[in-house]
This record gives structure tokens, C-alpha cells and sequence, in this order.
């Protein structure tokens, strides 16, 4: 296929016939490969919402061309349709590094780190979009509503001022300062900014909090229960609601009402302590497991993650190291289970996809461990590990001039592992008596 069968697959995508379109790209890239074509095909996928796929080209287009910043949005993209926020904020931050007035991943950047409440990190990308687009109503609000979680209270106010200036019914704007006059003692002046928040935006419950927070303040108990049992509502699970449910409650007599609200703060926030201990005890076991697996102590790792594993199910970390000891032990079945798992989460983790091939050509599934390990080499072509165990699977097939090939990247990604050599000169010795 020459450049006249690439313009054909572009034709075919641009009328929306993305099958044939992908058909097109992908042996076009088997055939030259092109950093180019590996995002096209990226694109296709995610046009038939085939999401590991598109995030494994946009993430191999990625690594083929490191300043692609178009392919690095793509991807996180990609990842944030996965519902993976931390990778797609990490691709979005790797295109800022390379475009930094891209305004969509400025704004895609910025509302993954306010959701999160990565404040900081959300700053100065925040002021750069702003200064870039000086008539965006929600970017000024939610530039005020950082400034005011970094307790810089008048740029807060500052930003709200502008954003009503440009948008009176601005529901972000009208919350927000209603949020700094209640942080500046200024409840009075608050509660008619908050009551119009919660009218523009009746599904949203921090408005109803903080009406009732300050309704309490100015001592209008019954009014503020009105407002925080609307909030509890809307999130069930704020202890912060039920607290100050508790104080209104009281003031009004209704004991009964404030023993179960107290009742419910202490749940909640029993449980979300607890939650907390758990994640950092697996962290921990996760980060000191490392000197235990250099000196082979297999079983004794094992038990640590697996202890891990039952503190905190989803630490990522600990899923991989478990199909890793899972694998050095011979369990692969096990091994298989976590390494396809953390593929599927994570298609772009070479790391992942390495384990899976090893785990597949300790099986017998050459074909399958072969693509395994090629996607590892287009996602990092770096890893000489990968090169390597491509080497020894054509040796496997008795293909000596393919090992001599993967055995000579190893060699050259990382001369100092002695294996890598010694394979490579087995490998030519084994071509020549073929010869």
C-alpha cells in the first residue's frame, strides 16, 4: 500500500465507513510503519468506541513521536471515556508539556484536577486558560472557586465579581460568592446569594449545604434543617451534612432527629477512616515489598500482597505485583487472571502487557505471547526485558535470524545484562549450523 491506499482510508473515515477505514490503516501500517498511521487507527477505534484498542495506538503513536501533543490528548481522551481519571490527567498534563496553550486540554486538564481537588496542580493552568479566554464565565468561576480552596479569598471574590459581570444567573458564580461571604462573616449577606445558587442549580447539594450552614450561623434552625435534609438527599454519604443537621436539630428540641444525625456523622466518618487506614496499609506493603522480591523470597512477598490485596482491591500496584509473584511461582493461572485484568484497566501499562506474554509463552500461547510482547516494544521501545523474551520465543519456533534481530535491540537497549549477549551469540550459532 503507497500513499494513494493511505488517502483512500482517510476518505473512508472522513464518510464515517470506519471499519473499512481501519481495515485500510492498519495494513498500510503493517506495511511502512508510521507514527502517523498508529494514531489514525487510534482515532478509527475510538470512533467505533473500541477503547483498549484506541488507547493502545494513541499510546504507541505516543511513544513512536514523543512531541505528537495531539496524540497524548487523544489518549487521555480516551482514558477519560474509560473512566480512568488519573491516566487521563496524566496524558493531558504530557500534551500541555509539549502544546501549553492547547486551550481543550487546558480546560480538560484543569476540571480533572478541580474534580479531584488537585487545587494547586489546577492554578496555574487555570490562569493560563483565563488569561487566554478572558469572557469564559465558567473558567472565571472556577478560577475563583481555586483561589477560595487556597484561602485566597479576595482573587475569589475578584473572579466571581467578573464572572457575574458577564453571566448574572452564572450558578458557579453565584455559589462561589456566596461561599466567600460566608467564610468572611458575612452570613447575612450570604443567604440570599446561596438561596439563588440552590434555585439555579436544584440538584446540586452543596448549595443546600451551605444554606443551612449559614441559616445555622444566624440561628434560623428550622430553615436551615429545610436546606441540609434537601442536602442529605442529594449526597447521602456527607458527614459534614449530618453534623450540622445534629446542631439544628438540637436547637429545635428534636432530639431524637439529632441522635440519629450525630449517629450518622460517626458512621460516615468511621467508615471513611477506616477506608483510609486500609489503602495506606496496602500502599505500604506495596512500597516495601520490593527488598523481600530481590532476595527471592517469593513466599514471603506473596503474602504480603496478598494481605494487600484484601486491604485495598483496587491498588493497581498490588494487582501487578501479584500477577509478577504469581508468575515467578509458577501459579500462572493466577498470573493470567491478574496480568488480562490489568490490561483491560490499563491497555497503554507496558509493564502489564509484559507479564501477560511471559505468563502466555510459559503456556505454550506463542501467537498470543508474540503480540503481547510486540505491543510492549511499540509502547516502549525501550525495553530491552521485551526484546529479549521475543528473542527466545523464535528460538522456541526455530527462527534463529528473527532471535538474532531481538536479541541484538536487547543488546543494544541495555549492554550491561550479560543474558542479553549470551542469547544473541546462541542465537548466531544457531543460524549458522542452520545455514
Amino acid at each position: 500500500m503507497g500513499q494513494r491506499d493511505v488517502e483512500k482510508a482517510e476518505q473512508a473515515f472522513d464518510a464515517g465507513q470506519y471499519a473499512e477505514a481501519l481495515d485500510l490503516f492498519q495494513r498500510a501500517e503493517a506495511e511502512t510503519p508510521r507514527c502517523d498511521l498508529l494514531f489514525y487507527i487510534g482515532l478509527t477505534h475510538y470512533r467505533l468506541q473500541h477503547l483498549d484498542e484506541a488507547i493502545a495506538s494513541f499510546a504507541s503513536c505516543a511513544a513512536c513521536n514523543p512531541r505528537f501533543g495531539v496524540a497524548q490528548h487523544a489518549l487521555g481522551d480516551a482514558y477519560l471515556a474509560k473512566g480512568d481519571d488519573n491516566r487521563a490527567l496524566a496524558a493531558y498534563e504530557a500534551a500541555l508539556a509539549i502544546q501549553p496553550d492547547d486551550l481543550e486540554t487546558l480546560r480538560a486538564a484543569v476540571q480533572l484536577d478541580i474534580k479531584h481537588e488537585l487545587n494547586i496542580r489546577a492554578l496555574p493552568l487555570l490562569e493560563r486558560y483565563v488569561k487566554l479566554q478572558p469572557n469564559d464565565v465558567e473558567a472565571k468561576a472556577e478560577l475563583g472557586s481555586v483561589y477560595a480552596a487556597l484561602g485566597q479569598l479576595d482573587k475569589a471574590e475578584q473572579q466571581f465579581r467578573w464572572a457575574l459581570s458577564l453571566n448574572p444567573e452564572s450558578p458557579a458564580a453565584v455559589l462561589g460568592l456566596g461561599g466567600v461571604d460566608l467564610r468572611t462573616n458575612r452570613a447575612e449577606q450570604a443567604v440570599p446569594l446561596l438561596s439563588k445558587a440552590a434555585k439555579l442549580a436544584p440538584n446540586a447539594a452543596r448549595p443546600f449545604w451551605l444554606l443551612g450552614l449559614a441559616d445555622n450561623r444566624l440561628g434560623r434552625y428550622a430553615e436551615a434543617v429545610v436546606a441540609l435534609e434537601r442536602a442529605a438527599s442529594l449526597s447521602p454519604d456527607d458527614a459534614d451534612t449530618y453534623y450540622q443537621l445534629g446542631h439544628a436539630y438540637g436547637h429545635l428540641g428534636r432530639q431524637a432527629d439529632k441522635q440519629k444525625a450525630i449517629a450518622r456523622f460517626t458512621e460516615i466518618k468511621n467508615q471513611d477512616e477506616k477506608l483510609f487506614e486500609s489503602r495506606h496499609e496496602a500502599a505500604r506493603l506495596a512500597s516495601a515489598v520490593q527488598p523481600v522480591i530481590e532476595q527471592k523470597d517469593f513466599g514471603t512477598a506473596l503474602e504480603m500482597m496478598e494481605k494487600a490485596h484484601q486491604l485495598d482491591a483496587e491498588n493497581e500496584e498490588v494487582r501487578f505485583r501479584l500477577a509478577s509473584l504469581y508468575y515467578n511461582t509458577q501459579q500462572y493461572e493466577l498470573a493470567r487472571g491478574y496480568a488480562e485484568r490489568l490490561v483491560v484497566h490499563a491497555p497503554s501499562e507496558w509493564r502489564y502487557l509484559y507479564v501477560l506474554g511471559q505468563v502466555q509463552m510459559a503456556t505454550g500461547q506463542w501467537q498470543q505471547a508474540r503480540a503481547s510482547l510486540e505491543r510492549v516494544v511499540q509502547l516502549h521501545p525501550g525495553a530491552a526485558e521485551a526484546y529479549n523474551e521475543l528473542g527466545n520465543l523464535a528460538m522456541k519456533e526455530s527462527k534463529p535470524a528473527e532471535a538474532i534481530k531481538a536479541y541484538a535491540q536487547a543488546v543494544k537497549m541495555n549492554p550491561e545484562v550479560p543474558g542479553y549477549k549470551e542469547n544473541l551469540e546462541a542465537a548466531q550459532r544457531a543460524a549458522s549450523q542452520q545455514n
